[in-house]
């Protein structure tokens, strides 16, 4: 009653392969928060730029960019 047997024959999933998936989302979850991470640092980075130079907002990523690399 573990498994089911499409009409191909080949089991859908075991015991093993079921206990094999939960060892397997350990890496997925460790990215997703790294990813979390590297976005919230990302925001904080533009919050402090937000007002780099005093009496001058940077409100759009363009304006920000003209700032660090020049008119170009």
């Amino acid at each position: 009653m573990g498994t089911e047997t499409p009409t191909n024959g080949k089991p859908i999933a075991s015991g093993d392969e079921k206990l094999l998936s939960h060892q397997q989302r350990g890496p997925g979850v460790v990215i997703l928060v790294l990813s979390w991470i590297i976005t919230l640092y990302t925001l904080w980075q533009m919050v402090e730029m937000h007002e780099m130079v005093p009496g001058k907002r940077f409100d759009r990523y363009h304006e920000l960019g003209q700032h660090a690399f020049g008119k170009g």
